[in-house]
């Protein structure tokens, strides 16, 4: 069975926006679907052929009109990796799988973004979505940018916490954007 341009959102089933995005594409009018990568491979079956345009998800040939990367579930350590017992047991191993998995998902996106789909963050992007280049690049163009700085240096963090409020943000995304504060037992010596 082959599902006819759909637009394609990949991220994890449970992200609101993109129910949102996937909701208000139907409203529209349009084909969409939401492609929960961190499902694969346990839950979601995807087969790639020898053609770019040969692949095949849960057992439907998938042909992209679009394709919104919002996020490919791929962080071991993320929220709903569930990953927890299998990296106690045997974090080698469970690391080599996530490789695979990694590679696999992101030969996926590859293939779609050379086959011609209009993929929105695609991976050919990504070594220039980090914020610490983009800041630059804002910055060197005159445009204003925040003070900002990224550090692994607490002594430096905490230089910056006595001169204001601090804001946390993933050096990529934006999803575990927090203010920081501090906590007992957060001072240590630098």
């Amino acid at each position: 069975m082959i599902m006819a341009d759909p637009i394609v959102i990949i991220a994890p089933e449970h992200d609101a926006h993109a129910q949102a995005v996937r909701d208000r594409l139907h409203a529209m009018g349009a084909a969409a679907m939401v492609l929960d990568t961190g499902r694969f491979p346990d839950q979601l079956r995807i087969s790639l052929g020898e053609q770019l345009d040969d692949v095949e998800i849960d057992g439907r040939r998938i042909t992209p009109a679009a394709v919104y990367l919002r996020d490919l579930a791929l962080n071991p350590s993320g929220p709903a990796s569930g990953l927890a017992a299998e990296m106690t047991a045997d974090w080698r191993r469970t690391m080599a799988a996530l490789h695979e998995r990694s590679d696999f998902v992101m030969s996926l996106l590859h293939r779609w973004e050379a086959a011609g789909a209009a993929v929105y963050n695609p991976l050919s992007a990504f070594p220039r979505i980090t914020k610490p280049f983009q800041i630059a690049l804002l910055a060197a163009a005159g445009l204003p940018v925040p003070a900002t700085t990224w550090t692994n240096d607490p002594a430096r963090v905490r230089a910056l916490a006595a001169a204001g409020p601090v804001i946390y943000k993933p050096v990529v995304g934006g999803a575990a954007t927090r203010a920081l504060v501090e906590r007992a037992g957060d001072r240590k010596s630098a």
